[in-house]
């Protein structure tokens, strides 16, 4: 375990800010650790940001399911380190399906809003966990929907993300495509995209991977992940928009 002085020493002298009560629970595993990112970098990993994983972390992978989508130019630029750090290693593969890496290959792993892109998260879940190691933890933030563009939809019942696993669902579903058009608020949208733009993304989600297809909430959240065979460790809401949730393999 990391001692609580040296903690205290990191949130004073190297990450700038005090981080989000939650991330204390993990630091043990990402100071120095091995990690992976779903999707990445994002912003609220940075140094001075709630869940400061970058400045700890000896490494983190980042996985994606293409070199570029329309996410890229909204990211940070790499590298994501200091210019002590070693560049990321960038793997290109779905989230449900990482079998490149390796099983208990990381000390954690780390999401930040992508666990609503994928139409199977209950496989994304179990595939994170196989890449941990023992012990290893998972850093998930998903958007809460009060305040965002989803705000109108309801909650996606756990027995439907069940349902989604034991039925196997790709990739390419479009099951709640019908409810994602009739209930996004486009008030609330930070793209701007109209009306016409949206459906033409959507029926094209395989390529584009914008739709959210489940809206969740940290209940949702945490039925999820002891389904999975997660231990939820902690739970947070850094305001506006982020729930978090902390949970380690067993």
């Amino acid at each position: 375990m990391v001692p609580s002085d040296f903690l205290n020493y990191m949130v004073e002298n190297k990450l700038g800010g005090r981080p989000l009560e939650a991330f204390c629970e993990v630091v043990p595993s990402v100071y120095e650790g091995y990690g992976l990112e779903i999707g990445g970098p994002s912003g609220i990993f940075k140094s001075k940001a709630p869940l400061p994983i970058y400045a700890l972390a000896r490494r983190i992978d980042i996985v994606d399911y293409a070199s570029n989508t329309i996410w890229s130019s909204r990211r940070p630029k790499y590298p994501i380190f200091g210019s002590d750090r070693p560049l990321v290693n960038f793997i290109i593969s779905d989230a449900t399906n990482l079998a490149s890496i390796p099983d208990l290959t990381y000390d954690f792993v780390a999401c930040s809003h992508v666990l609503e892109h994928i139409a199977n998260p209950i496989k994304a879940l179990f595939e994170w966990k196989r890449v941990l190691k023992k012990h290893g933890v998972l850093i998930l933030v998903v958007p809460d929907k009060s305040c965002t563009f989803d705000h109108l939809r309801p909650v996606t019942s756990f027995e439907h993300i069940v349902n989604d696993f034991l039925c196997n669902i790709a990739e390419d579903d479009l099951t709640h495509l019908k409810e994602v058009l009739s209930l996004h608020d486009f008030d609330y949208d930070p793209c701007a995209i109209d009306r016409d733009q949206l459906q033409l993304r959507c029926k094209n989600n395989f390529k584009y991977r914008a739709m959210r297809h489940h809206v969740f909430n940290s209940d949702l959240l945490e039925r999820a992940l002891r389904y999975t065979g997660f231990e939820v460790l902690a739970r947070d809401y850094c305001p506006p928009f982020h729930l978090v949730s902390i949970a380690s393999k067993a």
